[in-house]
């Protein structure tokens, strides 16, 4: 590194960090306008070889003064020096992320259904990509399994409680592989008669072997991996969890205190807002108790949406009265498109929060909907 110029130096250690992100990570790939042939780093192997690339960020911004830097390159530096601190640690981490949850494969490949789905097939490089990442689907099962098999040979398994979700939801995602990684004939119109025939044929063997590779994962965890799954719940019944807990704390708040500290902050800040809440209903003349009050609210239809399709509608009632008062709020007069779209189905179940489309000025607001059950509009 030339010491004159820690700022490009800077401008490169992001760049590289950005990439690797990019390379194991759909998401952020599709954010610098590209698509990765990875579908998630699900190995333990992936976890290393991350750890080994971030001690080379970290001593290269470590050897970077910050008397050097402007301000706004040092908060730069810092915001890198935190992120790499947390890659640091991907190694250790690794065994404890449980790949089965509905948030995390259900995510995960709800992304890849929406890329599948989204770009066009005009020529047989659109074909051979779109096949491409339809056998990097089947290997990304094929590599979640193997995880799972080596964090249960360590003792590290999903609750017996969850397990029914986690199995509904790959059982959910299996039963949507034709549709998800499949091709209408109309997007084919393009393409060559000889070549079309092709695609299709290999595109057939690849949603076998997709099939397939669902089949493995769901009669794994059904049988062996049940077998063995805890009765308790947290990271804290595991060997090594109280502390990959505390590392999960500095990495998603930057907070420096333990699990137990949190804990009482928390139920502190917990029964201030209790105490709120009981002046507001006393202020509203109710005399009853909490659970009474909740109660009444849950009796009262208009709080509740019966479907998706009402969800939809209220919420854009909601950003209409909101755009009335924004320009007021944040001296602007205007703002992104959007639009209330339901979530894929196979990431409802660990989706609970707004979903905003990675690249574009068009803001796509996903909500989760589920009309299974009564939806209130003032939350879950």
């Amino acid at each position: 590194m030339s010491s004159s110029q820690p700022g490009a130096e800077i401008d490169r250690i992001g760049s590289e960090l950005f990439s690797h992100w990019a390379a194991a990570d759909l998401m952020t790939a599709s954010m610098a306008g590209g698509i990765t042939e990875r579908i998630g780093a699900p190995l333990q192997s992936d976890s290393d070889l991350t750890t080994s690339k971030a001690l080379g960020w970290a001593a290269r911004l470590d050897a970077i003064a910050p008397g050097a830097l402007d301000r706004t390159t040092e908060l730069t530096r810092r915001y890198l020096r935190f992120e790499v601190g947390k890659l640091l640690q991907s190694s250790d981490l690794h065994r404890f992320d449980l790949q089965i949850t509905p948030y995390r494969i259900g995510f995960t490949l709800a992304e890849v259904h929406r890329h599948l789905k989204s770009w066009t097939l005009d020529s047989a490089t659109d074909c051979e990509r779109h096949l491409t990442l339809a056998r990097q689907y089947q290997r990304f099962l094929a590599d979640t399994l193997r995880n799972l098999r080596e964090q249960a040979s360590q003792g590290i398994v999903v609750p017996a409680s969850a397990l029914p979700g986690c199995l509904a939801g790959i059982k959910g995602l299996s039963a949507g592989v034709a549709q998800n990684l499949g091709v209408e004939p109309d997007r084919l119109t393009r393409i060559l008669h000889a070549e079309r025939t092709i695609f299709s044929l290999q595109l057939q063997q690849c949603l076998e072997d997709v099939h397939r590779a669902f089949a493995d994962l769901i009669t794994y965890i059904k049988t062996d991996y049940a077998r063995v799954a805890p009765t308790r719940l947290g990271l804290c019944q595991y060997q090594g969890g109280v502390e990959a807990y505390e590392k999960l704390i500095h990495q998603h708040t930057t907070l420096t205190w333990g699990a137990d500290e949190v804990h009482r902050r928390g139920s502190a800040l917990v029964r201030e807002i209790e105490e709120n809440m009981a002046f507001v209903r006393a202020d509203l003349g109710f005399k009853g108790s909490a659970t009474d009050f909740i109660q009444q609210l849950q009796s009262n239809r208009r709080l509740y949406c019966g479907s998706a399709t009402e969800m939809a509608e209220r919420y854009l009632e909601l950003m209409k009265k909101c755009e009335a008062v924004m320009p007021k709020a944040f001296g602007a007069q205007t703002f992104p498109p959007y639009e209330v779209k339901r979530l894929p189905p196979e990431a409802e179940g660990g989706m609970t929060y707004g979903y905003y489309k990675p690249a574009g000025t068009e803001m796509i607001m996903s909500v989760r909907m589920s009309i299974t059950h009564r939806t209130s509009i003032n939350g879950r």
